[in-house]
């Protein structure tokens, strides 16, 4: 698990910097694809089948939200429409046990994968948008690497076994620990504008989310 983490670092990061870089159309192209990516592994998960409409439905309009973030013209559009196909889309097909939990996964999966993503895009046209996405990036995956390590090797107490029983309190806690250490250094290196007290805050923020 651990050296499948640090080879994925080693090839997703310079490719994530590159995009970052480049920025406009080639960064949203970028998320849109892992918002693709993110979006077929959720709705695998949801128990849709991949040849059904359904599944290519969400995996579609996901990577489209991605697409139109910022748009004062398309992001409600295609917000707007995600939410009454989602619902029109399983009314015509034929009929079968389930129906609003189909919907309800379908639209969570959406939002959930789309919406959450489409952020990036616009994180990256905020001023100073490359230094802010990396932050993003950087703590988050602070805090994942801490809490893994931490919780894998000291970890005893469940934080919550029902949702995953890997994770634990005390790599928890190092995660947030962790997320507030790398919020502080790179708010820092990065020179981003916002108050120095502010840092370890936003480092506890992130890490929580």
């Amino acid at each position: 698990m651990l050296a499948q983490r640090v080879i994925s670092a080693l090839v997703g990061i310079p490719i994530v910097l590159i995009f970052i870089w480049i920025g406009d159309f080639g960064f949203r192209l970028f998320i849109a694809l892992v918002a693709i990516l993110g979006a077929v592994e959720f709705f695998q998960i949801a128990g849709f089948s991949p040849s059904k409409p359904l599944f290519l439905f969400g995996v579609i309009w996901s990577s489209l939200v991605v697409l139109s973030a910022g748009s004062a013209q398309w992001s409600p559009l295609i917000i707007t429409a995600g939410v009454v196909l989602s619902l029109a889309l399983p009314a015509l097909l034929p009929k079968r046990p389930g129906f609003m939990l189909h919907w309800v996964w379908l639209l969570g999966g959406i939002m959930y994968v789309g919406w959450l993503f489409s952020h990036a895009v616009l994180l990256r046209n905020l001023a100073h948008g490359k230094e802010w996405v990396l932050l993003a990036l950087l703590v988050t995956y602070a805090v994942d690497v801490a809490a893994f390590l931490v919780g894998r090797r000291w970890g005893r107490r469940p934080l919550s076994p029902q949702i995953s029983p890997g994770k634990t309190w005390e790599g928890t806690l190092a995660g947030l620990v962790a997320g507030i250490v790398a919020a502080v250094l790179l708010g820092f290196s990065l020179r981003l504008p916002i108050p120095p007290s502010h840092l370890p805050l936003l480092g506890v923020f992130l890490g929580v989310i």
